[in-house]
């Protein structure tokens, strides 16, 4: 007995290899998980919390000073989707050479059910911040990582001049779904 020109013995050996070939495939293919972060609280803490990478984004300016007027700087927008409960979540700055230039727990913020927070690299004129990212150096053509502990969270972020309110100049920054890049 033959079918599309192949014996049923045939197709019977063939059988073992083609399920090995698709479990080994599936089991190689890329997956779409956030790296995960483990925060230990410290004491008197319950437990530690896990935080999750959601969002990259290439192409942070930062001052290390607080208030330079003049400076590229670079404002993050968050909202929380969570319908109950509060949002832990941080901006972690990399400089050009990958080092981390956030000071202690500076980037860090909890954001409320439907609230949107602003987190800056400087105290800026033409934004009101809820937090303004101390950092122990400057951050020029850097990156910044978004991590929280729930996926429902959306962001936003923009490069701008902050001479002024409003700013002279101003440009979205690309926010990138956790290690992955689509197209424009």
């Amino acid at each position: 007995m033959t079918t599309n020109h192949l014996s049923t013995d045939a197709l019977r050996r063939a059988m073992p290899w083609l399920l090995y070939t698709a479990i080994a495939c599936t089991a190689l293919a890329p997956t779409r998980s956030s790296a995960a972060i483990l925060i230990n609280p410290g004491p008197g803490s319950p437990r530690p919390q896990v935080l999750f990478t959601l969002f990259s984004i290439p192409g942070v300016y930062g001052s290390a000073a607080q208030s330079g007027s003049g400076y590229l700087e670079t404002e993050f927008f968050c909202t929380s989707l969570e319908p109950t409960a509060s949002i832990h979540m941080g901006v972690q700055i990399r400089n050009f050479e990958g080092t981390i230039v956030n000071t202690g727990k500076s980037g860090e913020i909890d954001v409320a059910p439907g609230q949107t927070v602003t987190l800056g690299t400087s105290d800026s004129l033409a934004f009101e911040e809820d937090q303004v990212i101390t950092m122990s150096h400057v951050a020029e053509i850097g990156s910044a990582f978004i991590y929280a502990n729930s996926m429902k969270l959306m962001c936003a972020a923009v490069l701008f001049q902050n001479n002024g309110a409003p700013p002279s100049s101003m440009v979205e920054l690309k926010v990138i779904k956790a290690n992955f890049q689509t197209g424009d």
